[in-house]
């Protein structure tokens, strides 16, 4: 369709200028199922509460497209939109919708941004939001049906404190049969032809892994609604029912592991929808957001515009009149002045420990090296999905207060800081997730492009790399006390696994997990370099079987003697884990340091920033590389305040 089509379709249907209108579809019932879908638009003032129903749905390819008649003129949407309005005015039912893609003169940048900031007054204001997740099929049919059914069990087992999810859940039960999720559906309630339970439990996480559950810009729509109902096809259920069927799925065990996989980010299957939920919960009682936790929080969730990952999230803030929506302006500048917004509203820097450098992938252009880039999935998403839920425990500046300014054109960042070391040493690359599927089995490949076996190799010279940079398999700089008085064994592992972030459990002893490890490495290390190479492979991977065999059976013992349980939380080691390297200063000290990181670059504590920062000198000003653990000094060891200096970050 032309550009002038699509203007005369909303000049004949202009907005008055009172930026408190909004245009909405009505569409009248359908007589046959391929009937094109024709609708009018009428514009509605917002403070006149007209009666309506907001649609929340992913666009979808936006090559491929269907042509509906809006005011006697062709309009191109979607199809996973022209879908949603098929299923929607089936039955003879003719409905007054506020569809973005519709409603909105997607061409008209001055428009979108007068009409966006309006959208969370519009999704809170609707009769119901609607939520479409897209064409049905028989496996999304199964899924439905089976959230629904947990739904019901919830609310009966809620009013007797589910007592019956315990006994489903009990370990000698378990060894009887595969999980617990019988339990949801009876054979009277299985229809026919019967299926598994777990065919159930797995078409309903293909439910909850819909792409409408990762987009940015549904989330505020969700958030703010009264009410919700989530359509799949032709199958409906109620947000709340939702809710509690999801709920219910995650107290049963399952017998299998199903996990999203985003570069090295590997979380469960309801991750994103319980995110949306307890954001709906924290909007529904009033508690907004700030704007850095609001960009943390959300960071995992896509957008097809590196802008839209901040501008979607207006409706989510205390004030949102501190986000400007702008469409002009260059994303690096939005970016940065939403960053600058931040540190000057907060009188805080700690924003600068949302920074990391990858290596691979997409990245916006001429991004300060202070700014967090937002728009990053993948490798940054568990930086930004840990940090987020883990607390800050370290305190490098001594609780100072930050001390920065920013120059006219707030490009600069200038921020007053001691540098109290020097990279001298840096370790071999650990091996990650990442490295895996690039190198040896990419993911949907049937073979592997190399014997993978090879990462098990890289991953222990890596880390008899690191054990020596240590001094840990030297018997003679083994003697030698850490600064702090520790031995090179305690830093060492102090370093790596840094025990005041783990989540502490009353099965949990760092004692005994530090054993365990060094146990597994010596295990995997003699096999690389005693048996790999000088036996014949059946009887490496025999031993090797044996060995997963044992791991296998104290998994069950521990199981059984309530040891272990599968419904503790994950540990989370390092809010801030994305791939870091051993390495060593100038003054010894013993340092996680954050990938990018070179030989001479300076360990900086900045005032207000809980830890030490690794800085790049350049041309007389500096580039921010990311946060480290350095250990003995991460309670303010090295911080003196009268010898602070100011730092020019870029």
């Amino acid at each position: 369709m032309s550009v002038s089509k699509r203007f005369s379709i909303y000049t004949r249907c202009p907005l008055p200028p009172d930026g408190r209108s909004i245009r909405l579809v009505v569409i009248p019932p359908r007589l046959k199922h391929n009937d094109r879908i024709t609708c009018t638009l009428r514009v509605e003032r917002l403070g006149l509460n007209p009666e309506y129903e907001a649609l929340s749905y992913c666009w979808g390819d936006p090559k491929v497209t269907e042509e509906i008649i809006v005011n006697n003129y062709p309009l191109q949407i979607t199809t996973n939109l022209a879908s949603a309005l098929r299923v929607l005015t089936m039955n003879g039912k003719g409905r007054k919708l506020w569809i973005d893609a519709i409603c909105i003169n997607q061409l008209d940048n001055e428009e979108k941004e007068h009409q966006v900031p309006l959208m969370r007054e519009i999704y809170s204001k609707s009769v119901a939001a609607i939520i479409w997740l897209g064409d049905g099929d028989p496996i999304t049919h199964d899924g439905m049906f089976f959230l629904q059914k947990a739904a019901e069990k919830f609310q009966t087992e809620e009013s007797v404190g589910f007592e019956g999810v315990r006994r489903a859940n009990h370990p000698l039960r378990l060894l009887l049969r595969p999980g617990s999720l019988d339990f949801v559906l009876t054979q009277r309630q299985l229809p026919r032809p019967t299926k598994n339970p777990i065919h159930y439990y797995r078409s309903s996480i293909e439910v909850l892994s819909r792409p409408w559950f990762r987009r940015v810009w549904i989330i505020q729509e969700v958030a703010v609604a009264k009410g919700a109902v989530v359509l799949c096809g032709e199958d409906i259920i109620s947000w709340e029912s939702l809710v509690n069927g999801v709920r219910l799925i995650e107290m049963l065990t399952v017998p299998t592991t199903s996990l999203y996989t985003y570069g090295d980010l590997q979380v469960p299957p309801h991750f994103f929808f319980n995110v949306l939920q307890s954001t709906r919960e924290d909007i529904q009682n009033g508690r907004y957001l700030n704007l850095r936790d609001t960009l943390r929080r959300f960071q995992p969730f896509e957008s097809s515009w590196p802008v839209d990952k901040i501008f979607a999230l207006q409706g989510l803030l205390q004030h949102p009149e501190h986000l400007t929506i702008d469409y002009k302006s260059p994303v690096h500048r939005v970016y940065r002045d939403v960053a600058a917004t931040i540190i000057q509203e907060t009188s805080d820097m700690s924003l600068l420990l949302d920074c990391h450098i990858v290596t691979t992938g997409p990245a916006v252009p001429k991004l300060a090296s202070w700014v967090p880039d937002w728009s990053a999935n993948g490798q940054r998403m568990v930086a930004a999905l840990t940090s987020v839920f883990a607390r800050e425990t370290f305190c490098a500046t001594l609780g100072t207060n930050a001390d920065f300014h920013f120059s006219s054109d707030r490009s600069v960042l200038r921020a007053n800081g001691l540098a109290v070391d020097k990279i001298d040493k840096l370790g071999q690359k650990h091996p990650s997730w990442t490295h895996f599927q690039e190198s040896y089995w990419p993911k949907g490949s049937l073979f592997p492009k190399r014997d993978p076996y090879g990462f098990i190799i890289e991953t222990c010279d890596s880390m008899r790399d690191w054990r020596r940079l240590a001094y840990l398999d030297t018997p003679a700089a083994a003697a030698r006390l850490y600064p702090t008085g520790e031995t090179p064994h305690q830093v060492f592992w102090n370093t790596w696994l840094q025990p005041e972030l783990i989540s502490q459990h009353d099965w949990y002893r760092f004692d005994a997990w530090i054993r365990g490890h060094e146990w597994q490495f010596h295990v995997f290390d003699w096999f690389v370099r005693r048996m790999d190479r000088s036996h014949h492979w059946i009887l490496v991977w025999s031993l090797f079987s044996a060995y997963l065999s044992c791991c296998g059976f104290l998994t069950i013992f521990y199981i059984l003697t309530g040891q272990f349980g599968f419904d503790k939380p994950p540990s989370i080691p390092d809010p801030y884990p994305l791939k870091r390297t051993l390495g060593r200063t100038e003054r010894g000290l013993l340092a996680l340091l954050p990938d990018g990181s070179q030989v001479g670059d300076f360990v900086v504590l900045l005032r207000g920033v809980a830890r030490p920062l690794i800085l790049r000198s350049r041309g007389g000003h500096w580039r921010l590389i990311g946060s480290a653990y350095v250990h003995g000094i991460m309670y303010g060891g090295a911080f003196e305040a009268e010898r602070c200096d100011i730092f020019s970050l870029v």
